[in-house]
């Protein structure tokens, strides 16, 4: 099993948007939960993280799905002059993706999630 985060970085995020995208993509279907994070010291309240816990054979699957949910939920932030960043975490570490960070995101993804494509 690969357990991946997703985690938004606004003052202002809207998880629940986000949390609905990503629960009509059927790979992710019963592998997606909410979990509070406690915030940074010296801050106040609780962050909330998306996670993902699934083999690496439904992530590869769901990757670019998952990816455009993301990319959609960043294009509509932004239309309400939100500036968030969207932070997938992995085994092989991070991928930052923001409205301006949009250079083969779904290879930054993979990276580090470490999944491969899947073939045809």
């Amino acid at each position: 099993m690969v357990e991946a985060e997703i985690r938004i970085e606004s003052a202002d995020a809207d998880v629940e948007s986000l949390w609905l995208r990503l629960g009509e993509i059927p790979e992710l279907r019963g592998h997606l939960r909410l979990r509070g994070m406690s915030s940074a010291p010296g801050t106040m309240g609780a962050e909330t993280v998306i996670g993902v816990m699934a083999t690496a054979a439904v992530l590869a699957r769901a990757c670019t799905p998952m990816v455009q949910a993301v990319l959609d939920y960043l294009k509509e932030r932004a239309r309400l002059k939100r500036s968030d960043v969207v932070i997938v975490s992995g085994p092989n570490g991070k991928a930052q993706l923001s409205v301006s960070n949009t250079a083969d995101p779904a290879r930054l993804v993979r990276e580090a999630l470490g999944v491969i494509e899947p073939g045809p």
